[in-house]
């Protein structure tokens, strides 16, 4: 006879819940939302003509620049979290029309599959770049410039289609510094009023915003780096009519070669309508043999090492995404109105400005971990960006100013009380702040 072995009940229980544990733990590690899963993508691509066209300053003439000071590019940023992608890119031109801007996300959505909404697409607003506003050159558009855009598009996409090829776990992290560098332009005139130059005793936004991006290992990959100033350097008085990146791009090539992996920086520029270097274009020397926006590039260069250096990385799997298009009221901006003297603009009362068809504001939202990059399509004053960091619940908040098209300067509601350019240039009415601050706002909590 052969007796059966009887074996404890509780024995039998204990192995079959130690087995649903560990099923259950196995399946918590791979498939748990929690688990940071942060990858990120960096990559450069040369957009340097090789045909001399005409630089942004001389962008309605047919006037071919004089030659190279530096080479000029398309660098791009990409996040994912496996779910979820998002593009900055920070292109080495004058400006984005909102055509452009259409076309070319599109394109880069339809090729990569990163959304519209997720794409931050900025030009560094070099004035002595390529291409100004990617619309040609209006109606003395050569055959040299019309092919050279066509190229230029084709560039940026494969910026970005080669930093989502270049994904890779990563950790990021952010900090901030100064460089006082810049200065407020809104300068008083001997004759009554506010124009371009230098203007000591107005307020200044000097901070240097960077982003660090680590692989697992510790290694850094890439840096973006944001600081508010116009890209004007080299100005007609001191860069002649050569072709550079200007501050943005010297500060970019700096970083760059400061170190030994081949990192890749995205430079933008920050909330700057009213804000230039403290030499070019209006005046200024500097007793320097070097040339101006190289030194710029060193300044700004090392303060963004300087930052990023003590900046701390962690990984992250949130990446989220906001955008809207505002309407703002237009109004007839001064070159729209060549019969006005400087005296006249003088004498324009607030609130009599020639009303003109509406305009477009596009507001970008991106939020990677607690970093929230904030895009305007416009040159928007210093002060409303000051403000926007300031309401943010976020403290790593990024300004990106002529991202995502282009609406022209967008003054603070005050400033349409005294004449100055940039009240004259601009072609919307006062309300731009309120919309800006309002909308934005609204985006980033609800992000």
């Amino acid at each position: 006879m052969i007796m059966k072995k009887n074996y404890p009940i509780f024995s039998v229980t204990f192995f079959i819940v130690l087995i649903a544990f560990f099923f259950t733990l196995n399946v918590g590690t791979s498939y748990s939302q929690d688990k940071p899963t942060l990858s990120s993508g960096v990559a450069k691509v040369n957009i340097t003509p090789k045909e001399k066209i005409p630089i942004g300053w001389h962008s309605g003439e047919n006037k071919p620049n004089d030659g190279i000071h530096d080479e000029v590019f398309s660098r791009a940023i990409v996040f994912s979290n496996g779910v979820s992608k998002a593009a900055i890119i920070s292109v080495d031109i004058s400006g984005i029309s909102n055509s452009a801007w259409e076309e070319l996300t599109n394109r880069i959505e339809k090729e990569t599959g990163i959304p519209q909404k997720y794409i931050m697409l900025c030009a560094t607003h070099t004035h002595s770049g390529p291409a100004h506003n990617l619309a040609g050159y209006g109606k003395n558009t050569s055959p040299e410039v019309a092919s050279y855009t066509v190229l230029l598009k084709d560039n940026i996409v494969k910026s970005v289609k080669d930093a989502l090829s270049n994904l890779k776990p990563a950790n990021i992290g952010a900090g901030k510094g100064e460089c006082k560098m810049n200065i407020n332009r809104r300068a008083p005139m001997a004759v009554g009023g506010l124009w371009l130059g230098k203007n000591p005793d107005g307020s200044c936004d000097h901070e240097v915003a960077v982003l660090k991006i680590n692989d697992e290992k510790g290694n850094t990959e890439g840096l973006f780096i944001n600081w508010p100033c116009h890209g004007t350097v080299m100005g007609p008085t001191s860069g002649g009519n050569l072709l550079t990146g200007d501050w943005l791009g010297a500060t970019a090539l700096f970083v760059e070669k400061e170190f030994a992996n081949g990192i890749v920086v995205p430079v933008t520029a920050g909330a700057s309508g009213d804000i230039d270097p403290i030499i070019g274009p209006h005046g200024t020397e500097y007793n320097d043999k070097r040339i101006h926006s190289d030194i710029f590039g060193i300044l700004v260069g090392k303060e963004a090492i300087r930052v990023a250096n003590e900046i701390g990385t962690t990984s992250i799997n949130h990446i989220n995404a906001a955008q809207r298009t505002v309407t703002l009221p237009g109004k007839k901006s001064y070159r729209e109105m060549p019969e006005l003297s400087f005296d006249d603009l003088q004498k324009i009362k607030p609130g009599s400005f020639t009303p003109s068809k509406d305009v477009l504001l596009r507001l970008s939202a991106i939020k990677v971990g607690n970093i929230i990059f904030a895009g305007i399509s416009g040159e928007m004053f210093h002060e409303i960006g000051m403000n926007l960091k300031k309401q943010s619940p976020y403290t790593q908040t990024f300004i990106l100013t002529h991202c995502n098209g282009s609406c022209g300067y967008i003054p603070t509601d005050k400033a349409y009380y005294e004449m100055s350019y940039e009240v004259a240039a601009s072609v919307i009415m006062s309300g731009g702040e309120q919309a800006i601050m309002k909308n934005l706002i609204e985006m980033v909590n609800e992000l």
